[in-house]
């Protein structure tokens, strides 16, 4: 293998360096300094002295080169290991390999924190070119699903329908601290921008697997257009119970959506 001939020739390298500058330690070195402060009396001191730096250098570069296979992938480095591997050590089919075990989290990014660059190469070995195509439409399907979930539906109510509904009843939100009302319809407004695309995909799917999905989405996007345009043509006034925002059976069809989507292979 490629990574066990760069292995081999790396250490080589560095064992015959040692061995021609066995002879310049740091007591022969120390033997040939001044204690007054005058010039090295050898020169060759000098030469002992950048060996033995540029063999702590490769030693260090060799270590870490070797040690790219067990690299963690988290949150923070994520990028930096996917963009690293294409000139790491890793020979060519390992990077190949890397790369289908990638694709493999393109809609569930977070599925990949915690795992060895080296697991991700088992990965895609286990995965030949025709499963992933096989598949492909399946996991992109369930990952645009979730994300739909997660980035959409959890997002608005969490982060506006929830809060709106605390601060109408005891003028605070959700966690009892002091909620900006205008920030709050504006984050719902970005928020429904992705509304329109979302549905779509939603009702394009096809197959019996998607039915409940599509019949529980009908419900859940329901909910959604009603309290957005609810707080759009009046805007919530704190602690006012006149003011009425029912979030009916929001909860209940989202807890129902996601279950359904988790459900799917």
């Amino acid at each position: 293998m490629y990574y066990k001939h760069t292995k081999i020739k790396s250490l080589s390298k560095v064992v015959k360096l040692i061995k021609y500058f066995r002879n310049y330690t740091i007591v022969d070195i120390g033997s040939n300094i001044n204690l007054g402060g005058e010039s090295m009396k050898n020169k060759k001191m000098i030469v002992g002295i950048m060996a033995l730096v540029l063999i702590v250098i490769i030693a260090v570069i060799i270590v870490k080169s070797f040690n790219y296979k067990n690299k963690t992938i988290t949150a923070s480095n994520f990028e930096t290991v996917i963009k690293g591997a294409k000139n790491s050590n890793l020979n060519d089919e390992e990077k190949t390999q890397f790369a289908i075990g990638v694709l493999r989290y393109t809609f569930n990014r977070s599925d990949i924190y915690g795992k060895k660059v080296k697991d991700i190469i088992e990965e895609g070995k286990n995965s030949n070119t025709m499963n992933i195509a096989n598949n492909s439409t399946e996991d992109t399907q369930k990952g645009k699903l979730k994300t739909i979930s997660n980035d959409f539906v959890t997002e608005i109510w969490n982060e506006v329908f929830c809060n709106i509904s605390f601060y109408v009843a005891t003028g605070t939100n959700s966690t009892g601290g002091k909620l900006d009302i205008e920030y709050t319809i504006n984050k719902a407004d970005n928020l429904m921008k992705q509304r329109d695309e979302y549905n779509d995909y939603i009702n394009s799917l096809e197959g019996e697997e998607y039915s409940q999905i599509k019949y529980i989405w009908e419900k859940l996007i329901g909910e959604i257009d009603r309290m957005y345009s609810r707080i759009k043509e009046e805007t919530p006034r704190e602690k006012d119970n006149t003011y009425k925002f029912d979030t009916g059976n929001f909860s209940e069809y989202s807890k129902d959506f996601k279950n359904e989507i988790d459900k799917l292979k």
